[in-house]
């Protein structure tokens, strides 16, 4: 049985609260990247979660993972395909019209606490190859993007 503890930071870790470094766009598909890329997607899978930022497993990049498949733990979310973002950067659209959630970390252990999020985001990343994408992200797809992005700003729902 894997000991969340031995391979996620907790609330308290100085990491969660340190804002991570950019990821240099010739390194994207270098072992190690591509490494910390591996090991996120499958704690996130193991752990089941919604999303996992790098600094959640010790590591500065600012890199984090989505993927939602019929998620147990969040069964109001709709589905949303394995992301990998890499550098990402958030535009609020929409006069910043905003909504409430109520979220949930693997570093925070048994606590939900409700959040403001925005309804409407343009997101800008590269991917795992180091291809740079633009989307438009709505409605409660948005929470988990601002969720993972916070992460890697060292903000903790908190």
């Amino acid at each position: 049985m894997i000991n969340k503890k031995d391979y996620l930071a907790e609330i308290g870790n100085p990491i969660l609260r340190e804002k991570t470094e950019e990821v240099d766009i010739k390194k994207i598909k270098s072992p190690e990247i591509k490494g910390i890329i591996y090991e996120l997607i499958s704690l996130m899978r193991h752990f089941n979660g919604a999303g996992l930022a790098a600094n959640q497993i010790f590591y500065k990049y600012r890199i984090c993972v989505i993927e939602l498949n019929e998620n147990q733990r969040y069964p109001h979310l709709s589905n949303i395909p394995l992301k990998v973002l890499i550098n990402p950067k958030i535009q609020v659209l929409q006069s910043e019209l905003t909504f409430d959630s109520y979220e949930g970390c693997l570093s925070v252990p048994n606590l939900r606490g409700k959040v403001s999020r925005y309804c409407k985001i343009q997101l800008d990343y590269y991917d795992q190859n180091a291809k740079h994408l633009s989307e438009t992200i709505t409605g409660y797809a948005a929470v988990v993007y601002q969720h993972e992005i916070d992460h890697l700003d060292g903000i903790l729902f908190t």
